[in-house]
C-alpha cells in the first residue's frame, strides 16, 4: 500500500467538507438572496468562491499556516480535482449516479474512480453518498432548511466519511464533520468545521 495515498484521501475530504461550507446565504436570511463568496470557518479556515456552474463548484479552500487547495468539485460529492501548490490530483469518474429531481431522504448515490496524483501514482477510489433527513443549521444567527448527507470514500483500503449538512438552495454545506477508520472497528473523528462568518 502506498503510505501517501491515505493522507491524500483525508486531505481531500478535509478540503471538500471545508470548503463547500462557503456559500450560504448572507445575514440577510433571505434565501435566493446574494451568496457568500468567502467564509472564514471556526478552524480559522478561509474559503473563496472561484466559479460556479449548474452542477459544479470551483472554489480555494485555505487552511491557517497551510499551503491553498483549489477544489472542483460536481454533483455535490464527486472530486474532479484537488490542486496545491504541487500539481494537480485528478480524478477521471468512470460512473456518475443520474441524481435527477430534489434530494429525497434514504437515496443512495454511488460513483467509482481512477485518481492520479501529483506524483503519478495511481489508485481506484469509490463514493458513496447516502442521503438523510432535512435539518436546520444556524449561521451569523441564521436559520437555513439543510438535508443531511453522508458521503464515504474508500481507496487505497482505506476510508472516510463525512457527515455533511447541504443547503440545496445554494447547492453547498454550512456544516461538516469528517471521520476515519483506523480500524474496521474503530470510527474516528478528526475535523469538525462550521462557517463562523460570511461575507
Amino acid at each position: 500500500m502506498n503510505a501517501a495515498l491515505p493522507a491524500l484521501l483525508l486531505s481531500i475530504a478535509l478540503s471538500i467538507c471545508a470548503a463547500q461550507t462557503a456559500s450560504a446565504q448572507t445575514t440577510s436570511c433571505v434565501d435566493g438572496g446574494k451568496i457568500a463568496t468567502e467564509a472564514t470557518f471556526n478552524d480559522g479556515s478561509v474559503v473563496r468562491v472561484l466559479e460556479r456552474t449548474n452542477d459544479t463548484l470551483r472554489y480555494e479552500a485555505q487552511p491557517p499556516g497551510k499551503p491553498a487547495t483549489t477544489m472542483v468539485v460536481k454533483k455535490i460529492f464527486l472530486t474532479l480535482s484537488a490542486t496545491t501548490d504541487k500539481g494537480a490530483n485528478t480524478f477521471e469518474w468512470l460512473s456518475e449516479p443520474t441524481m435527477s429531481g430534489p434530494l429525497v431522504e434514504g437515496q443512495t448515490h454511488t460513483a467509482s474512480a481512477n485518481l492520479k496524483t501529483t506524483v503519478g501514482t495511481e489508485a481506484k477510489i469509490t463514493a458513496e453518498m447516502t442521503v438523510g433527513p432535512l435539518e436546520t443549521v444556524e449561521v451569523e444567527g441564521c436559520a437555513y432548511p439543510t438535508r443531511q448527507l453522508t458521503v464515504t470514500l474508500a481507496m487505497d483500503g482505506q476510508k472516510s466519511k463525512l457527515v455533511r449538512n447541504y443547503h440545496e438552495k445554494s447547492m453547498l454545506t454550512l456544516k461538516s464533520v469528517t471521520y476515519i477508520f483506523p480500524t474496521d472497528t474503530e470510527t474516528k473523528e478528526v475535523a469538525r468545521t462550521f462557517a463562523v462568518s460570511l461575507k
